[in-house]
Protein backbone atom coordinates (compact mmCIF):
# COMPACT_ATOMS: atom_id res chain seq x y z
CA UNK A 1 0.00 0.00 0.00
CA UNK A 2 1.13 3.57 -0.65
CA UNK A 3 -0.71 5.04 2.31
CA UNK A 4 1.18 7.81 4.16
CA UNK A 5 -0.74 8.42 7.37
CA UNK A 6 1.49 11.18 8.79
CA UNK A 7 2.10 12.88 5.43
CA UNK A 8 5.88 13.01 5.96
CA UNK A 9 6.83 11.72 2.52
CA UNK A 10 7.43 8.13 3.60
CA UNK A 11 4.78 5.47 3.13
CA UNK A 12 3.53 3.61 6.18
CA UNK A 13 5.16 0.44 4.89
CA UNK A 14 8.52 2.19 4.50
CA UNK A 15 8.33 3.65 8.00
CA UNK A 16 7.49 0.24 9.48
CA UNK A 17 10.51 -1.20 7.68
CA UNK A 18 12.70 1.61 9.09
CA UNK A 19 11.28 1.24 12.57
CA UNK A 20 9.68 4.68 12.71
CA UNK A 21 6.13 5.60 13.63
CA UNK A 22 3.91 5.75 10.48
CA UNK A 23 1.36 7.85 12.36
CA UNK A 24 3.81 10.60 13.40
CA UNK A 25 5.62 12.95 11.03
CA UNK A 26 9.37 12.54 11.39
CA UNK A 27 10.28 16.06 12.50
CA UNK A 28 11.39 14.91 15.93
CA UNK A 29 15.18 14.49 15.91
CA UNK A 30 14.79 11.35 18.03
CA UNK A 31 12.70 9.64 15.39
CA UNK A 32 14.09 11.26 12.25
CA UNK A 33 17.66 10.25 13.00
CA UNK A 34 16.88 6.57 12.75
CA UNK A 35 17.05 6.28 8.98
CA UNK A 36 19.78 7.39 6.53
CA UNK A 37 19.66 10.59 4.54
CA UNK A 38 17.01 12.34 6.69
CA UNK A 39 17.81 16.05 7.57
CA UNK A 40 21.49 15.81 6.61
CA UNK A 41 23.19 19.26 6.27
CA UNK A 42 25.77 20.02 3.54
CA UNK A 43 29.36 20.51 4.62
CA UNK A 44 30.18 24.25 4.95
CA UNK A 45 32.82 25.69 2.64
CA UNK A 46 36.23 25.96 4.25
CA UNK A 47 38.53 28.31 2.31
CA UNK A 48 42.08 28.89 3.44
CA UNK A 49 43.13 31.67 5.81
CA UNK A 50 45.91 33.87 4.43
CA UNK A 51 47.75 37.01 5.56
CA UNK A 52 50.03 39.56 3.90
CA UNK A 53 53.11 39.52 6.12
CA UNK A 54 55.28 42.36 4.85
CA UNK A 55 56.36 44.63 2.01
CA UNK A 56 60.14 44.99 1.91
CA UNK A 57 63.02 46.00 -0.38
CA UNK A 58 60.98 48.92 -1.71
CA UNK A 59 62.66 51.10 -4.33
CA UNK A 60 61.31 53.52 -6.88
CA UNK A 61 60.30 50.70 -9.25
CA UNK A 62 60.35 47.46 -7.24
CA UNK A 63 59.11 45.85 -4.03
CA UNK A 64 59.03 42.41 -2.40
CA UNK A 65 55.80 40.98 -0.97
CA UNK A 66 55.60 38.20 1.63
CA UNK A 67 52.52 36.24 2.67
CA UNK A 68 51.64 33.29 4.88
CA UNK A 69 48.93 30.61 4.84
CA UNK A 70 47.65 30.45 8.41
CA UNK A 71 45.24 27.55 7.72
CA UNK A 72 44.73 25.55 4.55
CA UNK A 73 40.96 25.09 5.13
CA UNK A 74 39.04 22.09 3.87
CA UNK A 75 41.58 21.00 1.25
CA UNK A 76 45.14 21.58 0.13
CA UNK A 77 46.09 25.03 -1.13
CA UNK A 78 46.80 24.84 -4.85
CA UNK A 79 47.71 28.45 -5.66
CA UNK A 80 49.03 31.51 -3.81
CA UNK A 81 49.98 35.01 -4.84
CA UNK A 82 49.13 38.68 -4.47
CA UNK A 83 46.91 41.36 -5.94
CA UNK A 84 48.31 44.89 -6.05
CA UNK A 85 47.34 48.27 -7.43
CA UNK A 86 46.68 51.90 -6.54
CA UNK A 87 43.02 51.36 -5.63
CA UNK A 88 42.18 51.19 -1.93
CA UNK A 89 39.36 48.70 -2.58
CA UNK A 90 41.76 46.38 -4.46
CA UNK A 91 39.02 44.09 -5.72
CA UNK A 92 40.51 41.51 -8.11
CA UNK A 93 38.03 42.53 -10.83
CA UNK A 94 38.84 46.25 -10.62
CA UNK A 95 40.70 47.93 -13.51
CA UNK A 96 44.33 48.52 -12.67
CA UNK A 97 44.56 45.62 -10.20
CA UNK A 98 47.33 43.17 -11.10
CA UNK A 99 47.72 39.55 -10.00
CA UNK A 100 51.19 38.12 -9.44
CA UNK A 101 51.87 34.46 -8.53
CA UNK A 102 53.62 33.65 -5.28
CA UNK A 103 56.61 31.38 -4.82
CA UNK A 104 56.67 29.09 -1.78
CA UNK A 105 59.58 29.48 0.58
CA UNK A 106 61.37 26.54 2.17
CA UNK A 107 58.92 26.52 5.09
CA UNK A 108 56.00 25.55 2.87
CA UNK A 109 53.78 28.05 4.68
CA UNK A 110 55.11 31.42 3.54
CA UNK A 111 55.37 32.66 -0.02
CA UNK A 112 56.86 35.66 -1.81
CA UNK A 113 56.60 37.69 -4.99
CA UNK A 114 58.73 40.43 -6.52
CA UNK A 115 57.04 43.46 -8.07
CA UNK A 116 58.67 45.29 -10.97
CA UNK A 117 57.77 48.24 -13.14
CA UNK A 118 56.25 50.31 -10.33
CA UNK A 119 56.07 54.09 -10.56
CA UNK A 120 58.32 56.18 -8.28
CA UNK A 121 56.84 58.08 -5.36
CA UNK A 122 53.44 56.35 -5.63
CA UNK A 123 51.16 54.76 -3.02
CA UNK A 124 50.19 51.14 -3.67
CA UNK A 125 48.08 48.51 -1.92
CA UNK A 126 48.67 44.76 -1.83
CA UNK A 127 46.79 41.73 -0.51
CA UNK A 128 47.64 38.05 -0.52
CA UNK A 129 45.38 35.29 -1.85
CA UNK A 130 45.25 31.51 -1.49
CA UNK A 131 43.13 29.06 -3.50
CA UNK A 132 41.79 25.66 -2.43
CA UNK A 133 38.85 23.52 -3.57
CA UNK A 134 36.44 25.69 -1.56
CA UNK A 135 37.40 28.98 -3.23
CA UNK A 136 39.79 31.93 -3.03
CA UNK A 137 40.70 33.52 0.28
CA UNK A 138 41.92 37.14 0.44
CA UNK A 139 43.97 38.82 3.15
CA UNK A 140 43.57 42.32 4.49
CA UNK A 141 45.17 45.10 2.44
CA UNK A 142 48.64 46.40 3.16
CA UNK A 143 49.76 49.85 2.00
CA UNK A 144 53.23 50.85 0.81
CA UNK A 145 54.83 53.71 -1.10
CA UNK A 146 57.61 53.54 -3.64
CA UNK A 147 60.65 55.74 -3.26
CA UNK A 148 61.38 58.75 -5.38
CA UNK A 149 64.29 57.75 -7.61
CA UNK A 150 67.58 59.58 -7.60
CA UNK A 151 68.66 60.86 -10.97
CA UNK A 152 71.91 59.66 -12.49
CA UNK A 153 71.78 62.28 -15.26
CA UNK A 154 71.37 65.54 -13.38
CA UNK A 155 74.44 67.45 -12.26
CA UNK A 156 72.76 68.44 -9.02
CA UNK A 157 74.07 65.74 -6.74
CA UNK A 158 71.40 64.11 -4.62
CA UNK A 159 68.50 65.53 -6.62
CA UNK A 160 65.43 63.30 -6.54
CA UNK A 161 63.50 62.54 -9.70
CA UNK A 162 59.84 63.51 -9.35
CA UNK A 163 58.77 62.29 -12.79
CA UNK A 164 58.45 63.94 -16.22
CA UNK A 165 62.04 65.30 -15.96
CA UNK A 166 61.29 67.30 -12.80
CA UNK A 167 63.71 67.00 -9.87
CA UNK A 168 63.89 68.22 -6.30
CA UNK A 169 67.11 69.14 -4.54
CA UNK A 170 67.05 69.47 -0.77
CA UNK A 171 69.13 72.66 -1.03
CA UNK A 172 68.51 74.11 -4.50
CA UNK A 173 64.78 73.39 -4.71
CA UNK A 174 62.65 72.11 -7.58
CA UNK A 175 63.73 72.31 -11.21
CA UNK A 176 62.97 70.89 -14.64
CA UNK A 177 65.90 69.42 -16.57
CA UNK A 178 65.93 69.55 -20.36
CA UNK A 179 67.99 67.01 -22.36
CA UNK A 180 70.41 69.72 -23.59
CA UNK A 181 71.79 70.64 -20.15
CA UNK A 182 69.47 73.57 -19.44
CA UNK A 183 67.33 73.50 -16.32
CA UNK A 184 64.38 75.64 -15.37
CA UNK A 185 64.58 76.54 -11.70
CA UNK A 186 61.35 77.48 -9.94
CA UNK A 187 62.82 80.86 -8.93
CA UNK A 188 66.02 81.42 -10.91
CA UNK A 189 64.39 80.63 -14.25
CA UNK A 190 66.38 79.08 -17.09
CA UNK A 191 69.99 78.36 -16.15
CA UNK A 192 72.69 76.31 -17.83
CA UNK A 193 74.77 73.80 -15.90
CA UNK A 194 78.29 73.54 -17.23
CA UNK A 195 79.79 70.68 -15.30
CA UNK A 196 80.59 70.54 -11.62
CA UNK A 197 83.87 71.09 -9.80
CA UNK A 198 84.78 68.91 -6.79
CA UNK A 199 82.57 71.17 -4.70
CA UNK A 200 79.60 73.28 -5.77
CA UNK A 201 78.23 73.96 -9.25
CA UNK A 202 78.82 76.52 -12.00
CA UNK A 203 75.75 77.86 -13.76
CA UNK A 204 75.07 80.47 -16.39
CA UNK A 205 72.11 82.83 -16.76
CA UNK A 206 71.36 85.28 -19.55
CA UNK A 207 71.10 88.21 -17.13
CA UNK A 208 73.96 87.49 -14.74
CA UNK A 209 76.45 85.41 -16.69
CA UNK A 210 78.42 82.86 -14.67
CA UNK A 211 77.49 82.07 -11.07
CA UNK A 212 78.93 79.65 -8.56
CA UNK A 213 77.17 78.18 -5.55
CA UNK A 214 77.06 75.04 -3.43
CA UNK A 215 75.00 73.18 -0.86
CA UNK A 216 76.88 75.00 1.90
CA UNK A 217 76.62 78.52 0.45
CA UNK A 218 73.27 78.74 -1.37
CA UNK A 219 71.33 81.09 -1.47
CA UNK A 220 74.64 83.00 -1.54
CA UNK A 221 76.02 82.94 -5.09
CA UNK A 222 79.37 84.14 -6.40
CA UNK A 223 78.69 86.46 -9.36
CA UNK A 224 81.69 86.14 -11.61
CA UNK A 225 81.07 89.37 -13.54
CA UNK A 226 80.78 91.41 -10.33
CA UNK A 227 83.53 89.50 -8.49
CA UNK A 228 81.42 89.42 -5.39
CA UNK A 229 78.90 87.55 -3.30
CA UNK A 230 75.21 88.19 -3.81
CA UNK A 231 72.38 86.78 -1.72
CA UNK A 232 69.40 85.49 -3.70
CA UNK A 233 66.24 86.93 -2.16
CA UNK A 234 63.80 85.31 -4.57
CA UNK A 235 61.67 86.16 -7.57
CA UNK A 236 59.61 89.35 -7.78
CA UNK A 237 57.31 89.50 -10.80
CA UNK A 238 59.67 88.53 -13.64
CA UNK A 239 62.87 89.71 -11.94
CA UNK A 240 65.34 87.80 -9.81
CA UNK A 241 66.24 89.87 -6.76
CA UNK A 242 69.64 89.76 -5.04
CA UNK A 243 71.37 91.61 -2.25
CA UNK A 244 74.85 92.77 -3.29
CA UNK A 245 76.91 92.46 -0.10
CA UNK A 246 79.93 94.36 -1.32
CA UNK A 247 77.95 97.42 -2.41
CA UNK A 248 75.12 96.92 0.08
CA UNK A 249 72.36 97.36 -2.49
CA UNK A 250 69.44 95.28 -3.73
CA UNK A 251 69.71 94.36 -7.39
CA UNK A 252 67.05 93.04 -9.76
CA UNK A 253 67.94 91.04 -12.82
Amino acid sequence: TNEDSDQDGLTDAAELALGTNPNKADTDPKSSSSYPGQNQQPEPARPAIVRTESVTEVTGQTAKLSGIVLAKGGSDVTQVGFYFGKSLTLNPQDPGVTQVPGTWTITGLTFEANLNGLEPDQRYYARAFAVNDDGTALSARKRFKTLATQSQATLIEGAVHLGNDWYRSDWLGAFYQAPNGWIHHHSLGWIYLAGKPPQGIWLWTDRLGWLWTSRETYPFVWVNAASGWWYFLGKRNQDRVFYDYENKVVRSR
